[in-house]
């Protein structure tokens, strides 16, 4: 069995979906810090995460700002441009719990919903946004319709009539004379673009380890293209592939891709895909990931099917300009050759491969089944006449067994 097959079946699954669990929680922690979350509502959702951590990563998206403190239930309901979006927020949440998402996805995507909608500035945050959708479940804060337009209204429990509270109705209420403003500066969501640069800046290399050690690359190798994960991969080796990892140097020798014929032709795949994905735009792991699937893709049943390393090392005396590959001048198919071989049609697996194909086969002599030693034949004439006379010098002719 070929060592990517291990991984999709078995305990080796059951490690993969820990790894990508383990991703999605990275990935759920740079959404809830980039729309403005605070530490006890990221441990509420996620678990259990270091204050240092998300330190960190409020800084790439806010700097030095400070958050504003946990917001009471009348700050939802102090002005009609907050009632709106607090009304349309429910209605929207209300939606997509029909949709029976994630936890942190539906609070991901609600809270886009609402910033295509909102009316209030600043924005609600989504820790707001979940402060205000807990409210409700809670029963501090209620919903009702205007029975003149029909409207959904959030509003404090000691209010009783929704038509005066209606932002569509009524859309200039008295107001209290001191309306609550947040000294904290206004925080600025930044764009989906910036969110993903951050997500793949913190599990990118993880998801690379993983993928490189799916396909069979060493420690070493995994260490090349995701700086500081040889440890994660040297762990996961025995747990997705069942076997520890390789030890000692790389099977690096550029005799071994021409012993046979076979693999002159994978080694000329693999130069010719390396020039085409090079040429797409594709550089490191993803180039060798690519590649090395590409091949699977082609020679994935071939006895003479090479692992990871073996591949890479083609790249590596390719670019070394210690294997070149050329055209045949007589079928004209492209093969590979070593810095001091000379081409030809010795050289090319595909002419010698034809030369093979039509080489008469040698003549097989046939023998008669009547010549089996199988087969029984009756006693031929004279032939206990012969026996007797082919007995032994002083044997007794009574307890003869020529007869």
């Amino acid at each position: 069995m070929w060592l990517l097959q291990q991984t999709t079946e078995g305990p080796a699954a059951r490690h993969l979906e820990d790894v990508a669990r383990r991703l999605r929680r990275e990935a759920d922690l740079v959404q809830l810090c980039a729309r403005g979350a605070r530490i006890p509502t990221i441990r509420n959702l996620i678990g259990k995460v270091s204050d240092s951590k998300i330190k960190e990563i409020n800084r790439r998206f806010h700097g030095d700002r400070k958050g504003a403190k946990t917001r009471g239930n009348d700050y939802f309901t102090e002005t009609s441009a907050r009632r709106r979006d607090s009304s349309v927020i429910i209605s929207l949440h209300r939606r997509l719990v029909k949709a029976e998402l994630p936890m942190v996805s539906m609070y991901v995507q609600l809270h886009n919903m609402y910033m295509r909608e909102r009316v209030a500035n600043p924005a609600f945050d989504i820790d707001e946004l979940i402060h205000l959708t807990c409210a409700i479940d809670m029963g501090t804060l209620k919903v009702e319709r205007c029975p003149d337009c029909g409207a959904l209204i959030v509003m404090q429990c000691n209010e009783l009539h929704p038509e005066k509270c209606c932002f569509m109705c009524n859309p200039n209420p008295v107001s209290k004379s001191r309306i609550r403003v947040s000294t904290a500066a206004p925080i600025e969501f930044p764009s989906a673009e910036k969110i993903d640069e951050v997500i793949e800046e913190l599990i990118g290399p993880v998801r690379t380890a993983t993928e490189l050690v799916m396909y069979g690359a060493r420690p070493q190798e995994v260490e090349i293209f995701a700086p500081g994960q040889e440890a994660f991969a040297r762990k996961m080796w025995p747990l997705l592939l069942g076997m520890a990892a390789p030890q000692g140097s790389l099977p690096f020798t550029s005799l071994y891709y021409i012993e046979k014929i076979e693999r002159r032709r994978h080694a000329a795949y693999v130069i010719k895909t390396f020039r085409r994905l090079k040429k797409a735009g594709l550089q490191g792991a993803s180039l060798f990931l690519s590649l090395y699937r590409n091949y699977l893709g082609v020679f994935g049943g071939s006895p003479e099917t090479m692992h990871f390393s073996r591949i890479r090392g083609i790249v590596h005396f390719y670019l070394q300009n210690e294997m070149k590959l050329i055209r045949c001048s007589d079928c004209s198919a492209s093969y590979v050759i070593l810095s001091d071989e000379l081409p030809g049609d010795q050289t090319c697996p595909n002419c010698r491969l034809f030369a093979e194909t039509r080489r008469p086969e040698p003549a097989v002599r046939v023998e008669s089944p009547i010549s089996g030693a199988s087969l029984e034949l009756p006693p031929l004439p004279g032939d206990l006449k012969r026996r007797r006379l082919q007995k032994k010098p002083g044997e007794n002719t009574r307890f003869s067994t020529a007869n």
